[in-house]
């Protein structure tokens, strides 16, 4: 009987083992959703700009071609 009572506190320490791992795992993939959506955001910005940068370009070659 008593290896079964060790077993079961041993299984149960596992559990609160794993339990633990889980929880910790759940928040570090939160902040990893959360960086991404940064990140999201930072591209978008980042692809504007560069659209904006190739008008401008754009814009200014035509402008030295028909100067």
């Amino acid at each position: 009987m008593s290896e079964l009572e060790a077993a079961l506190g041993t299984l149960g320490a596992e559990q609160r083992a794993t339990v633990e791992l889980v929880r910790s795992l759940a928040e570090q993939n939160a902040r990893v959703v959360e960086a991404m959506a940064i990140m999201r955001a930072r591209a978008r910005i980042l692809l504007a700009l560069c659209v904006v940068l190739v008008i401008a370009f754009v814009a200014f070659a035509a402008w030295i071609v028909t100067r």
